[in-house]
């Protein structure tokens, strides 16, 4: 495969269909299942603790934050989390139970009327194994997935894409207007899926992505869904940054955040700019640079507020 340039819309298309082959292949679809466990309010909007199916067949745990005294269908995102190496953090992070206040990121949609699905990633909170632990069970998963010929981001994404089948259960999401967010990993995650999903209609990637090549330079580990076979040097982040278009984009990243060089963001936004521009949807892409490190500021919050409520 070779590296289309970026106004090469039909070459990028054969790259999207290149890009699902490298990663394991067509991910099995079915009906979703899901199973409401409990449900509490706390302030302006209600918790609902519930669990899904994903892709491999296993129930993923989620909470649903749903807006209270608010006229629905609302706006929808759902929210994946940060690494971080905290294995016992997910979707509680995220929905602003425990851990660091700044990953908030779902409490702080729900309260301003979005609804929110939050769900633990595999190897997380408690998506944990049964023998091996934290970054020993996370390595299991990789190797597990590249025995049946498949990257573990296949999982992952397969995963987020189930959990986006899952909002049509809720009469208070609007499946029409659905969004993507992440800090680090769950940054990474959100490039890969809304590459991948055309259902969603507006995604923010904060400190989770920076060309592969730059990173690779810098001699940056990474968490094994980084890592797919042969995906260098066809496809990058640039390329499958372009892949969301026509569909509404920003990344958010750190100036001196040490695991995604600047450079290698700045040249992620600059190839997908030429992409979006030539689609006739320039406004759609957006690049918001912090003088921090890898971070999810206040600004960071305010921007990706700002660009969600924009778009959907």
């Amino acid at each position: 495969m070779r590296t289309p340039a970026p106004d090469d819309l039909i070459g990028l298309q054969r790259l999207r269909r290149w890009l699902v082959e490298r990663l394991g292949g067509p991910w099995p679809r079915g009906p979703a299942s899901v199973e409401i466990i409990d449900s509490w309010r706390r302030g302006s909007h209600e918790i609902r603790y519930l669990r899904f199916r994903g892709i491999r067949g296993d129930w993923v745990p989620a909470y649903a934050l749903v807006p209270l005294n608010v006229s629905g269908p609302l706006p929808t995102v759902v929210a994946l989390h940060q690494h971080n190496g905290q294995f016992e953090l997910g979707k509680s992070e995220v929905a602003g139970m425990v851990g660091d206040p700044s990953q908030n990121i779902g409490q702080r949609l729900a309260e301003a009327g979005f609804f929110v699905l939050a769900p633990d990633a595999i190897a997380f909170e408690e998506r944990r194994g049964r023998v091996q632990q934290g970054f020993f069970y996370e390595r299991f998963a990789a190797m597990d997935e590249l025995l049946h010929g498949r990257s573990l981001t296949w999982r992952m994404v397969g995963d987020v894409f189930c959990a986006i089948d899952t909002l049509a259960v809720f009469p208070e999401a609007d499946v029409q207007r659905v969004g993507l967010i992440g800090h680090s990993m769950g940054g990474t995650l959100t490039l890969f899926a809304a590459a991948l999903d055309a259902r969603v209609k507006a995604a923010v990637s904060n400190c989770g992505l920076a060309s592969l090549r730059s990173i690779l330079r810098d001699e940056v580990i990474h968490c094994y869904m980084n890592y797919v076979p042969g995906l260098l040097p066809a496809c990058d982040h640039p390329q499958i940054a372009a892949l969301i278009a026509p569909r509404a984009f920003l990344i958010s990243a750190g100036a001196a955040d040490r695991g995604f060089p600047v450079d290698g963001v700045i040249e992620t936004f600059e190839y997908a700019r030429r992409t979006f521009a030539a689609m006739r949807v320039a406004e759609k892409i957006h690049l918001h640079v912090e003088s921090c490190g890898h971070a999810l500021t206040e600004g960071m919050h305010r921007t990706a507020m700002w660009w969600l409520r924009r778009w959907l």
